[in-house]
């Protein structure tokens, strides 16, 4: 394609040739300078950016040095100020007070006590955090550039193509400012052949990006292997896209996602191609920063786990040609409870936590290691050149001793603990997603274990793990598909044998692995947050159940006991939608059952559950009363309504000393106003028994399992 002269457009303008308005070649023109402008508001994000890293490097080995002279160390924080006050003059009024105020005690050698040191180090430390944060909003405003400029080069692009492939439908003036200004200047590699494809044309980013320059291409063809069916394509639509490599000059070649485009009337029999290369011409610097952006921790500037990924192949692919009998572990490390302090001190706050944690695990570990944050409060440490198992146990152990010390949030002080597991590799396995998957379970196990240690893989660690991943994921559709039901087990009125009240006790039946046990998915339900919806399915369910009883005039006065864990309400979002939920409920007919572990949580949520279902008039029991260390006084402290006698104790009855503690139970229910359950109950000695001591109401397989609804119906017919 011959570009138009400049001459022939200004003596077709002087001949007064209709221009008129051109809406492609304004738009191209606003998208050309929103690009200029957003260009160089990245440059100078980026230069604002590498500033402020440097100078928070300083403030972190100053802080690091603060053990050093008192002298020397003064001097160095006075070293700050320039740049502070050139960069961010208000963080430099935050130093310039308490520095000074240290400098004229050591000058006038009042300095006697290290009050002052502790105030400026306390305010180097607020220093940093506040470049840190400074330092993540600029890197968030470079991404927003990259965004907006990668949208605006797209349209660019296609502008470029529409004018040039439509050279009839443009004016003059229009086609010029394509090929002479637009596209010699466009951000994006692109490249002009001839009808034999042969180059003629090229502009600055395809010389940047290959190393050639425009005479040094001239007359060869823009790829040295012609993609498979690109002239098909081009002949068929005009257009072709793909994976393509461009040779550069130093011999190395470049593979790109590539746009060609086909130019003139005749697709057949095009005039010449233009070809584009999607890659964005960026500087050295901004190429480095996005490289590391894509392998970093925003957070924690840890490598995160696509740079975890890629040393992990090479380290397996070097043990594994390692003859010298040397190994490698994986030790996977998280926060115990780390849920709840987040959402008990704020995100803001457990930021700086997690910021912490990641540090102290980083020291732990060796030079030759790479620590990576994947993902929350998870960290994993890979270690490639170990001479012996002992060396990783070593490393696990001081990460875990690593959060004996306190952390520091303003002025308060929090105590943490974590939990790791360890996998071995070539003796646990040599494929990377199976390594990440043992170690995590090796770490589940420390934590089923009580957390504040760590685990080695062990194989049956594997099929529990694979049984949870299975049940979970089921779990997660077994509402949808209807797979819940609700049994109910009869609560029995000792002095009358009438059926008083149910338990209401959730099953469930999928449609892939059959009947799973409560004992199963309720802990994985728990875990893994679905216990939130599960729980509003069951509250809606008994609703639902509840009202169509009621419709009989038998069945009006019969009480529904629901069991709520304490995961249902550990935020305050969801204690009050449960509370929402069972608003609605009839508070004659609705018990809630809970146990000590719900009662002794710090979560925010639970104080506003435990308050809200008082105010709605609704009853509350302990359930599994005795199996605690305080239950005792969580009866006095709560006002509960009913207490339920856990069935280790009803399992010996027989037992004098066991008979003695029940009756003492039902005696001291009587002095609180409240009604006793005994459950577990399963032959008719224990009945016997607990009609001695007072008992009121007995559940328990000597009456009833837990019943479908349709059973249960006639089992009350028939004991009512």
């Amino acid at each position: 394609m011959k570009a138009v002269s400049l001459a022939h457009s200004i003596q077709a303008i002087e001949n007064r040739e209709t221009i008129g308005f051109d809406w492609q070649l304004a738009t191209l023109l606003v998208a050309a300078i929103a690009c200029a402008l957003l260009s160089f508001s990245s440059e100078v994000t980026l230069r604002d950016f590498a500033r402020v890293s440097v100078l928070k490097a300083t403030v972190s080995d100053l802080n690091a040095n603060s053990d050093r002279s008192i002298e020397g160390w003064v001097v160095e924080a006075h070293q700050l100020l320039p740049a502070l006050d050139q960069l961010t003059p208000e963080l430099s009024e935050t130093l310039r007070d308490p520095l000074e105020k240290l400098t004229l005690d050591l000058s006038t050698t009042a300095y006697s006590q290290p009050v002052d040191q502790l105030r400026l180090r306390q305010t180097l430390y607020s220093l940093q955090s506040k470049l840190k944060a400074q330092e993540t909003s600029l890197m968030s405003r470079l991404s927003t550039f990259g965004f907006g400029l990668q949208g605006i080069l797209l349209l660019i692009a296609v502008l470029i193509f529409a004018i040039l492939r439509r050279k009839k439908d443009q004016t003059t003036f229009a086609q010029y400012c394509a090929d002479q200004f637009l596209f010699p200047n466009a951000p994006l590699a692109m490249a002009l052949s001839d009808a034999r494809d042969q180059t003629v044309r090229t502009n600055d980013a395809f010389g940047k990006v290959t190393g050639f320059t425009e005479a040094e291409l001239r007359g060869r063809t823009v790829f040295d292997h012609e993609p498979d069916g690109m002239h098909l394509a081009l002949a068929d639509s005009g257009v072709w896209v793909g994976e393509q490599r461009l040779r550069r000059k130093d011999g190395s070649e470049l593979s790109e996602k590539v746009l060609r485009l086909a130019l003139g009337e005749n697709l057949e029999q095009p005039d010449g191609y233009l070809t584009m290369s999607m890659e964005t011409v960026v500087s050295d610097d901004e190429r480095r920063l996005m490289l590391w952006q894509a392998h970093h921790d925003n957070l924690t500037k840890l490598p995160n786990s696509n740079l975890l990924h890629e040393r992990l192949s090479r380290g397996l692919t070097t043990v594994l040609d390692d003859r010298s009998g040397r190994v490698g572990a994986l030790i996977s490390i998280d926060i115990d409870h780390f849920r709840e302090v987040n959402d008990s001190i704020g995100h803001e706050l457990a930021d700086r936590v997690l910021t912490d944690a990641a540090y102290r695990i980083a020291m732990c570990a060796r030079e030759s290691d790479t620590v990576a944050r994947v993902g929350g409060d998870l960290f994993m440490i890979a270690l490639f050149d170990i001479e012996q198992v002992s060396d990783a146990e070593m490393i696990a152990r001081e990460a875990i001793d690593a959060f004996d010390a306190p952390f520091l949030l303003e002025e308060k002080e929090i105590f943490l603990t974590a939990s790791a597991g360890l996998t071995i590799f070539p003796t646990d396995g040599v494929e990377k997603g199976e390594l990440l998957q043992k170690a995590d379970a090796a770490r589940l196990q420390a934590k089923k274990m009580g957390g504040d240690q760590f685990a080695f893989f062990e194989e049956s660690m594997n099929s529990a793990a694979a049984r949870r991943l299975e049940i979970e994921t089921h779990l997660r559709r077994a509402i949808a598909q209807d797979e819940l039901e609700l049994f109910y087990q009869p609560i029995i009125d000792l002095a009358t044998g009438r059926v008083s009240s149910a338990e209401a006790l959730l099953r469930w039946q999928s449609a892939e692995l059959g009947f799973v046990s409560p004992g199963e998915f309720i802990p994985v339900a728990e875990s893994s947050g679905m216990i939130v919806d599960v729980g509003a399915w069951v509250v809606q369910d008994v609703q639902r159940q509840l009202k169509a009883w009621g419709e009989c005039p038998d069945w009006s006065d019969i009480r529904v006991s629901l069991n709520v864990s304490a995961r249902q309400f550990s935020r305050e979002e969801d204690a009050e939608q449960l509370l929402d939920a069972l608003k609605t409920c009839n508070k004659e007919q609705v018990t809630i059952e809970l146990t000590e572990s719900a009662l002794v949580t710090d979560d925010p949520g639970a104080s506003r559950f435990l308050q809200g279902i008082k105010e709605q008039g609704l009853r509350i029991a302990l359930d599994d009363f005795g199996t605690g260390y305080s239950s005792i006084g969580y009866l006095r402290d709560f006002d509960f309504d009913v207490l339920k006698i856990d069935k280790s104790f009803i399992d010996g009855l027989e037992n004098v000393k066991d008979y003695g503690l029940v009756a003492s139970i039902v005696a001291m229910g009587r002095i609180l106003g409240l009604k006793i359950v005994a459950e577990g109950v399963e032959d008719e000695s224990q009945v016997h028994h607990l009609k001695q001591v007072g008992c009121d109401y007995i559940q328990g397989f000597y009456y009833s399992k837990p019943l479908p609804v349709s059973e249960f119906e006639a089992f009350v017919r028939n004991h009512n």
